[in-house]
């Protein structure tokens, strides 16, 4: 499930706060996509692209990798800061995770859920 939230701040204002914002609450950024200037480099001008920040919480990771370690594929998380029409969204895919996960994990993992929708209500 995908969850997306509007914001009232502008694209460059919500990228220019992610970092910290996701740091405090102890989620770590591994890499950002800048998917217009990606397009522009390879000649196409996508005036409404957006960002993809790819996230980790290092317990979680732990916990999850130690249980299994082909749960790597459910990792990093992604969210995206993006503009439609003049407004911008803030959107993350709900954590997918196989249904024979022990109860322990799922409880980790609805804690990131938590964090990332926290993040989102921070960014609005």
């Amino acid at each position: 499930m995908e969850h997306r939230t509007e914001s009232s701040q502008a694209q460059a204002e919500i990228c220019f706060q992610f970092e910290a914002l996701a740091q405090r609450l102890g989620l770590t950024v591994l890499a950002v996509h800048d998917l217009g200037e990606s397009m522009l480099r390879r000649g196409r001008a996508f005036d409404e692209a957006g960002v993809v920040y790819s996230l980790v919480s290092w317990p979680v990771v732990d916990a999850l990798l130690e249980h299994d370690p082909a749960l790597v594929s459910c990792l990093p998380w992604r969210f995206a800061v993006y503009t439609r029409a003049g407004v911008s969204w803030l959107s993350f895919q709900s954590l997918q995770v196989p249904a024979d996960t022990p109860p322990r994990l799922q409880g980790l993992l609805a804690t990131v859920e938590e964090k990332l929708l926290q993040l989102a209500d921070g960014l609005r």
